[in-house]
């Protein structure tokens, strides 16, 4: 559902600075998002957020991807913004995942650091959902040009993730995932 959520604000140009999610044990999700005020570059700063036409734009779209009108990495990859695949950078803060089994009884720990860019948060979400992994908590930060997003998940079962083969597997998809975009658009 998190990845749902940042895939539909990444299609429709919003910029997740912040979030928290927590999900209850009966299933109920409470996502809170802190957003910047839309593209510098393209002179809508003050007033992207806020537009209605915008947000209805955006509750249609994930109406669609909930129901399953819409694949959610079509709509990214349709939506022809530049992203963390295909934005062209040189990385000035270092990627580092780390996974921590003990700082939680019920969840596997995972504190992603690396570049901010558009699309990060999409791409972590999304290659967590692709190994199979449900986040029940999150705390993105981003300062400056630098993000610290924090996720608390289990795997399909609901449970933390304890085999050390699938955690090294875990963090080298991750890893893959951000560094390699990173080679590539440096190289690009």
């Amino acid at each position: 559902l998190f990845s749902i959520f940042t895939g539909v604000l990444l299609a429709h140009g919003m910029n997740i600075l912040t979030a928290s999610i927590n999900t209850s044990r009966s299933g109920l999700a409470l996502d809170i998002f802190r957003l910047s005020h839309g593209d510098p570059s393209r002179g809508d700063q003050a007033e992207a957020v806020q537009r209605e036409e915008r947000w209805e734009r955006i509750i249609v779209s994930l109406n669609c991807v909930l129901t399953d009108e819409l694949d959610v990495e079509q709509l990214v990859a349709s939506s022809q913004r530049e992203t963390v695949l295909t934005k062209k950078f040189v990385p000035r803060v270092a990627t580092e995942i780390e996974i921590d089994n003990e700082v939680s009884d019920h969840f596997t720990v995972l504190d992603v650091y690396t570049q901010d860019r558009v699309g990060i948060l999409f791409a972590i979400t999304n290659t967590l959902f692709h190994l199979g992994l449900s986040i029940h908590i999150a705390k993105i930060t981003t300062n400056v040009d630098q993000v610290l997003d924090v996720f608390y998940v289990t795997d399909a079962a609901g449970k933390k993730i304890v085999d050390q083969v699938r955690l090294e597997h875990i963090q080298a998809e991750l890893r893959q995932r951000l560094t390699g975009a990173q080679a590539q658009a440096a190289a690009g």
